[in-house]
């Protein structure tokens, strides 16, 4: 496993009472909003989204106990960058390994002074199918 969730623990049930300020209902629809924001869905939607967004409470952390902590995508980036060296992403001017698209993107651009967008580094990387 490469991260694991302490949202639904007990420590979030406390911060629970923390989101509730930050909530608007209105009373025929069910719908609820971040007063902060105007951000609107579920309970369990806006509750989330307050806890990550205004509280900045990251609810994964990197099990291999660094104390990393973000969001899941966050910390499976943070795993393969710094713990198991993956580097997949090659460029195709050099020797240059790079652990994600965003690092080969940044490569270009500060390496060889090219900078690409998605799609173009697409183009030259075309995914394996």
């Amino acid at each position: 496993m490469i991260c694991q969730s302490t949202e639904g623990k007990n420590e979030h049930v406390e911060v629970d009472s923390y989101v509730q300020p930050y909530l608007v209902t209105t009373e025929c629809s069910g719908i609820h909003m971040c007063r902060l924001c105007g951000y609107k869905g579920s309970r369990g939607h806006v509750s989330k989204h307050v806890r990550r967004k205004h509280l900045k409470i990251k609810p994964f952390s990197c099990t291999l106990l660094c104390g990393y902590k973000g969001s899941r995508a966050h910390v499976v980036r943070h795993v393969r960058r710094k713990h198991l060296n993956i580097k997949p992403f090659a460029c195709t001017l050099c020797d240059a390994m790079m652990a994600t698209t965003e690092d080969q993107q940044d490569h270009y651009k500060r390496r060889h002074k090219m900078p690409l967008s998605r799609k173009e580094l697409v183009a030259l990387h075309p995914p394996n199918i």
